[in-house]
């Protein structure tokens, strides 16, 4: 009696993780009783079938090809792309294939848009990154940067 939870871990080194709960029961002398429960709270995560574009106006969607656009995979599985007008983007990532966002500097533009230690990156404006060596992203993001004002 009380909760079920399993874990497992993936080739990307995340850890996925189910728990279901029963009513948890207290013993008494002769039987088992059930516990006061607290009010349940319904969790919905919306999984948006376009990409979320974020430093865009409302009214731009999909957003044209101004600036650099960051293409992102969050830790839900969803896209979210960002446009950065302008350098610096204020964002580290991790050295390693696939490629993470390390951290984002304080106040700077990455942190701004709510770009999140653990995304993985996926495009740099409309190039796709799988397969590519950590060299090769390395200079498509330089270059993509370089274009960008101050």
């Amino acid at each position: 009696m009380g909760g079920v939870c399993c874990s497992e871990s993936n080739e990307g080194g995340e850890v996925t993780s189910v728990v279901a709960t029963t009513p948890v029961t207290q013993l008494s002398k002769d039987k088992l009783e059930p516990l006061p429960s607290a009010p349940k709270k319904e969790v919905v995560i919306d999984t948006p079938k376009q990409p979320a574009y974020l430093g865009f106006p409302e009214s731009a969607a999909p957003p044209n090809q101004r600036g650099l656009m960051l293409s992102f995979e969050d830790e839900f599985g969803i896209e979210k792309v960002v446009a950065f007008p302008k350098k610096p983007l204020g964002i580290d990532f991790c050295k390693a294939i696939p490629v993470t966002v390390k951290r984002t500097h304080p106040s700077g533009q990455a942190e701004g848009f709510g770009i999140q230690p653990g995304w993985k990156l996926m495009k740099v404006n409309t190039t796709e990154i799988e397969g590519k060596s950590l060299t090769q992203i390395h200079e498509i993001l330089m270059s993509a940067a370089l274009e960008l004002p101050h």
